[in-house]
């Protein structure tokens, strides 16, 4: 006798992992109903014999997150180094722009300068030269000759001092402008290096978040295994079959338990 209704024929309960026969709760003849438990199995695998797996696989993931939430925290403090690191060279450059076109400046009035102190040794030279032949004529004094020789010494002691003025001037032009490049790749190699930090960070928290998945996806899996050590009855009705027998037998994935 049988029926056509495929769930009321007799059903097989058949363990999903398999373990040791730890404690029976039914025995053949029994009724149950759906749901009650027939068999309690105990693990035999030793990747899951620690009875606080769940709780330190919990920890490692609490850990694990923690350490993304660092990194993602290392990259936010990063990008606000980089951007102090910008705002101090704007800063600075916009100083030494300003000290560039003072000396700029300084330099066009020393240029200015020493070409007005070559143009007075120049007419200096002339006077001297034209006094020298006056005296030579006897038409002035040796005190007035002298007097136009002193004039010539001062015009080249200022046409010295003009020109070396102006030398100066331009070797602080040519500092400031090395300085200005200086402070520009200093920034450029502390950018470069928040960066490379912040890639760091940036490739910790992917592999972080990979290792989070991964023990997101044992811990569930740890979960479901725990509840498979018991057996349940997949439907109402008596049992008529207990494959195993006694308690400490082994059983593997797919054996049959029970048939109701």
């Amino acid at each position: 006798v049988t029926t056509l209704l495929m769930e009321q024929r007799p059903q097989q309960v058949n363990n999903i992992i398999g373990g040791q026969v730890m404690k029976w709760y039914i025995k053949e003849g029994d009724y149950v109903k759906a749901g009650d438990t027939l068999v309690q199995l105990s693990e035999v695998k030793t990747d899951y014999l620690d009875p606080d797996l769940l709780q330190r696989t919990q920890e490692q993931l609490a850990g694990k997150q923690l350490s993304v939430d660092y990194y993602k925290d290392k990259v936010n403090v990063t990008q606000e180094q980089i951007g102090a690191i910008n705002n101090g060279l704007a800063l600075k450059l916009s100083q030494l722009i300003n000290k560039l076109n003072q000396v700029q400046l300084k330099v066009q009035a020393d240029s200015a300068e020493a070409s007005a102190a070559n143009n007075d040794l120049i007419i200096s030279m002339k006077q001297y030269t034209r006094q020298k032949t006056m005296y030579d004529s006897g038409l002035v004094s040796l005190t007035q000759l002298e007097n136009r020789n002193l004039q010539l010494q001062q015009a080249q002691a200022k046409k010295i001092s003009a020109e070396n003025r102006f030398a100066n001037s331009k070797q602080d032009l040519i500092i400031t402008r090395i300085e200005m490049n200086a402070i520009q790749q200093e920034n450029t190699e502390k950018v470069t290096k928040a960066r490379g930090d912040q890639f760091q960070s940036l490739t910790q928290i992917a592999s972080g978040q990979a290792d989070v998945a991964k023990l997101q996806n044992q811990y569930v899996s740890y979960n479901i295994r725990n509840s498979m050590y018991y057996l349940l009855a997949s439907q109402s009705g008596q049992v008529i079959k207990a494959k195993k027998a006694g308690i400490g037998e082994f059983v593997k994935e797919g054996d049959m338990i029970a048939e109701i």
